[in-house]
């Protein structure tokens, strides 16, 4: 790819600002639900997970006409989800998707159901068994994994469930939105090299 020292300059500074701008507006949300009750958490964090997925799938397949589309996929049909398309991609990675399969379970249990708005994740924690923890624990604490002290994590999914979802969807949003607009910025530079590339043989010619 060639590009001139300035175009460089100006999409480096641009993905810098991109993505400043984009985990500012999704860290301020997130920081509002930590506020909030339990119930909301979770509906409204699947709601931002899945705008992001939605989003990802959109720019690394570079089929923004079939956005509409892919809003309307279900998220972890096995013939049709979307997380079978990020898998075929390699978008996200098994621990990512095993977290948003859950985090699916749950607010398909909560938004069906208006009784379940008093959910707790404590309560919800205790109704599980051995093993039911077990994979309840894994999947909360995918992000674990790259620090010194995972166990810190797995007490925390079982003590304070409800911080350890929330940072797990926190972790999330701000690998998956930052990967997004890095991908966007690269289709953009691919697009400026060949603008220039033509532009530059045109005047040779």
């Amino acid at each position: 790819m060639y590009l001139y020292r300035d175009q460089a300059q100006k999409i480096i500074q641009e993905f810098k600002n991109d993505t400043i701008s984009e985990l500012k507006k999704n860290h301020e949300f997130m920081i509002s639900l930590l506020t909030g009750d339990d119930w909301s958490l979770v509906i409204k964090s699947h709601a931002l997970v899945e705008s992001i997925i939605n989003y990802h799938i959109v720019a690394v397949t570079d089929e923004s006409r079939l956005k509409y589309l892919i809003e309307r996929l279900p998220m972890h049909d096995k013939q049709i989800g979307k997380l079978l398309i990020t898998k075929k991609y390699g978008l996200l990675d098994d621990s990512q998707r095993k977290f948003v399969i859950r985090l699916s379970e749950i607010r398909n249990k909560l938004v069906h159901n208006f009784e379940n708005i008093s959910f707790d994740f404590v309560e919800y924690v205790e109704s599980l068994d051995s093993n039911q923890r077990k994979s309840w624990v894994r999947d909360v604490t995918w992000h674990a994994a790259d620090y010194d002290a995972p166990e810190i994590w797995r007490e925390i999914a079982i003590e304070n469930p409800k911080v350890a979802v929330w940072f797990s969807v926190l972790m999330f949003v701000s690998l998956t939105t930052a990967k997004t607009v890095e991908v966007s910025t690269m289709a953009k530079i691919r697009e400026i090299a060949s603008d220039t590339v033509k532009k530059d043989f045109k005047g040779r010619v």
